[in-house]
This record gives C-alpha cells, sequence and structure tokens, in this order.
C-alpha cells in the first residue's frame, strides 16, 4: 500500500440543541421569570405578553428589555 492513509471522520462537534428548547446555562432576566412570558406564535415569531394585564408586545432577540421595564414601572409598581 502506498501514501498515506486517511484518519477516520470523527464528528467532533457536540449536538446542536433544538432552538425550542431554552440553553438551561444560559440565564434569563428577572423581568422575564416573574412579570412577563414570551409566546411563539404559529408563524415561528415570538411575543412578549404581560403576566398581569396580558399586554402584548413585539419579542425580538437582538432587542433589550427596556420598554418591558417601564411597562412594568409604570402599569404595575
Amino acid at each position: 500500500m502506498t501514501g498515506i492513509d486517511t484518519p477516520p471522520d470523527y464528528d467532533c462537534d457536540p449536538p446542536k440543541a433544538d432552538e425550542d428548547e431554552p440553553d438551561p446555562k444560559q440565564r434569563k432576566s428577572d423581568l422575564f421569570v416573574k412579570h412577563m412570558k414570551k409566546v411563539r406564535q404559529e408563524d415561528g415569531s415570538y411575543i412578549a405578553a404581560c403576566n398581569y394585564c396580558n399586554k402584548v408586545y413585539k419579542w425580538s432577540k437582538s432587542g433589550g428589555y427596556g420598554t418591558y421595564r417601564k411597562h412594568i414601572q409604570t402599569k404595575h409598581p
């Protein structure tokens, strides 16, 4: 046999988590744990809803929590 044998193909990447399941290591803001809930809609997008008055806000992954925090401070002191 001439040449170099090729090494076996190892799958070194960890399995990818399902996007619907939260990462157990990822911390959640107290705002969402206590006052808001994130709901997945039929089209795959998410909304944030207040636990007290069910006010609905558009949720985006790159957005901040300022609007949600202001709602809680002004409407539910």
